[in-house]
């Protein structure tokens, strides 16, 4: 009897040691994946910046358009033979465009999965896809 009560201690010591571990390693874990969520790129603005840099083009109303976006912040417009040139920056998950002609316009956007770019001035219910040349 004295044997099985001595064994019967120890493990319930074992078993709490054993809890206490895994409660400790449960913590850590915990701990990794809290941290590593802040390593999501998706929502840091100058690897979505880094997304737009090239040529977009889309036919808007039977016209053709062009967005260039250089890697410098600047970009440039064509459609109907006219370029309007300006800067561009991503604020608070929206791509806002500035230029002397326009003005500054705010627009909601996504990359789609097979690499388009799709850009809603806010405010309006249609969009427009580019697609990246």
């Amino acid at each position: 009897m004295f044997l099985s009560v001595v064994l019967f201690q120890t493990c319930r010591v074992e078993a709490k040691g054993i809890k206490k571990q895994l409660l400790i390693i449960g913590i850590v874990v915990i701990l990794i994946s809290v941290g590593l969520s802040g390593c999501d790129q998706s929502k840091n603005p100058q690897t979505n910046q880094n997304k737009f840099v090239g040529t977009w083009n889309a036919t808007v109303q039977n016209n053709s358009v062009s967005i260039i976006f250089f890697s410098n912040d600047t970009m440039t417009v064509t459609a109907m033979g006219i370029s309007v040139s300006g800067t561009y920056e991503i604020k608070d998950d929206q791509l806002v465009i500035s230029s002397q002609q326009s003005g500054m316009e705010t627009y909601d956007y996504s990359f789609t999965s097979d690499g388009k770019l799709s850009l809603t001035k806010l405010g309006e219910n249609a969009g427009v896809v580019y697609t990246k040349q």
